[in-house]
């Protein structure tokens, strides 16, 4: 622990807890494949359940099912739930706090539960603080649907504390921005895929659904799609940091859109006086299975990968001995091969 201390001095900082969170799993179930990414697995497990709960409670069952089925069948998203990195927990961390203030505004008196939603932003703030995008977003969810008073001061008191708690983090791994120079700057290629994602959003936004509550699927969905999206371009302008990892929470929001889309369809189905209208979801399920499925199997496979470090960690593993140091050099910024 003292020499992982040590090292984020130098570098990663801003994968502390990530790292010491390992650490202790690898100390307690030993240091294997297994190990490394069976959190990611849970994570986006947990991220899809919780995806359903905030879908169902938004605008029915179907559109949750809908929602779950979506964000579960979304490439990247598995990619990412196969990984040892910590994206799959911020994004799981991301989903509990919409979930924790879905509740909130149910309940706005029960003061537990903002605390809750404080610490499960700061958490996740510490696992990535690119996290902390999605206050903008929830305000903006609290725009729309015109919040009173009340919930505005516990909104803002616990995103105050959350964002006051990850500040010295924040400025610290400022001095190790070094770290990401090998980012490329924005060109026109990097801006086809979020706009993409925004025109789907706002058209299915505008589909109707089931359920009387000011907050909507689309209140809650649009903002945690595009102001991520939106704060991170603009961010990159300035200095290159745009990477789909570093916000991949926000296909939540995607998910609770195209949710009520495929609920819609339901329903459409039904009034046709289709024999087994919920049959629809598990049809499309397996056709997207069917249609992602070569890139599904190329994503697990070692190809997928930018770097192979398997090849090597087996070579260190054969000539490292007891106290060798491990060194890491400042490459050149458009490429970091091993």
């Amino acid at each position: 622990m003292p020499e992982i201390w040590h090292m984020l001095g130098e570098v990663d900082l801003v994968h502390g807890l990530y790292y010491f969170l390992m650490h202790g799993l690898f100390e307690a179930f030993g240091d294997s494949l297994l190990t490394l990414r069976l959190p990611s697995v849970l994570a986006m497990t947990v991220t899809v359940v919780l995806t359903v709960l905030i879908g169902a409670r938004l605008a029915g069952p179907t559109a949750g099912i809908c929602a779950g089925t979506v964000l579960a069948l979304i490439p990247t998203v598995q990619m990412y739930a196969q990984e040892g990195r910590p994206y799959a927990l911020v994004t799981a961390g991301v989903a509990a706090a919409a979930w924790l203030l879905v509740t909130a505004l149910d309940r706005p008196d029960r003061r537990i539960l903002w605390v809750a939603y404080a610490t499960t932003v700061w958490i996740t703030a510490l696992l990535n603080w690119f996290s902390l995008f999605t206050l903008g977003a929830h305000v903006l969810t609290l725009i729309l649907i015109r919040a009173d008073r009340t919930v505005y001061r516990r909104w803002a008191t616990a995103a105050a504390v959350a964002a006051a708690a990850t500040l010295p983090l924040i400025l610290a791994s400022r001095a190790q921005s070094g770290q990401v120079s090998w980012i490329r700057p924005l060109g026109w290629s990097t801006l086809i895929a979020p706009a993409a994602l925004l025109l789907i959003a706002a058209a299915c936004a505008r589909i109707p659904h089931r359920g009387s509550s000011p907050l909507t699927p689309a209140r809650l969905g649009l903002p945690l799609l595009a102001i991520p999206q939106v704060a991170l371009l603009l961010i990159s302008t300035v200095k290159p940091l745009y990477l789909e990892r570093y916000i991949l929470y926000t296909h939540i929001g995607l998910a609770l859109l195209l949710g009520v889309a495929g609920a819609a369809v339901v329903r459409a189905a039904s009034t046709r006086r289709f024999a087994q209208p919920w049959l629809l979801i598990p049809m499309a399920a397996c056709a997207a299975v069917t249609l992602l499925a070569p890139i599904e199997n190329w994503q697990r496979s070692p190809q997928s990968r930018v770097d192979d470090v398997v090849p090597i960690a087996k070579e260190v593993a054969y000539y490292a001995r007891p106290g060798d140091a491990v060194l890491s050099s400042r490459l050149p910024a458009a490429t970091r091969p091993w």
